[in-house]
């Protein structure tokens, strides 16, 4: 380790300084993990948002084409229901 590197981890990151040895590969996976999850949490809106600009233009290219909101209905029950 550099000197920068091994003066900025002793200052900054003193409270991961006593993990040594298998404890501090824990501490790591644990930290790697809590990264995943927030990483997942804030990803999982935008698939949400996806999915429902996705379904949004679907049903205005059916209303374009059939033209009222009642045939669309009918035809999506009759695909999706029956």
């Amino acid at each position: 380790m550099s000197s920068n590197v091994k003066r900025h981890y002793e200052t900054m990151h003193k409270e991961y300084h006593v993990f040594i040895g298998d404890s501090r590969t824990e501490k790591f996976q644990a930290l790697k993990r809590r990264l995943h999850a927030q990483k997942n949490l804030m990803s999982r809106p935008t698939e949400i948002n996806k999915v429902v600009t996705n379904l949004s233009f679907k049903i205005s290219q059916l209303l374009a084409q059939k033209g009222t909101f009642l045939s669309i209905l009918i035809i999506w029950l009759y695909n999706h229901v029956m």
